[in-house]
């Protein structure tokens, strides 16, 4: 007797409704559900972010642990932020970081 449950299509992806998956192992199981899940994920973050908007992101995680030169930042918010105000803030962090001995590890 077969205890894995069997996989059916959604109706709206599938052309038989009648058509099933019986899965031979566990292990055949759980990585299909491994995959769609990895995904799902991974179309849900494609959507949520939009390269544009992750590499800006990525831009200002530079700009504030001072991995890059600054100038797209400021210039994308050059009415909206005091880059001098912004480099004090920037280095009293890395100062703090560093006291704690905190490792900063970038999203790149």
């Amino acid at each position: 007797m077969n205890l894995l449950p069997r996989s059916k299509l959604p109706r709206c992806l599938d052309e038989n409704s009648t058509t099933q998956h019986n899965f031979t192992s566990a292990a055949e199981l759980y990585r299909q559900r491994y995959f769609e899940i990895i995904d799902t994920l991974t179309s849900g973050l494609e959507n949520r972010f939009p390269s544009k908007v992750f590499e800006h992101m990525i831009d200002i995680e530079q700009f504030i642990t001072e991995q890059s030169n600054r100038e797209s930042i400021v210039n994308f918010y050059k009415d909206d932020l005091d880059v001098n105000r912004s480099r004090l803030h920037g280095d009293v962090f890395l100062d703090i970081a560093g006291q704690r001995k905190c490792h900063i590890s970038l999203i790149l």
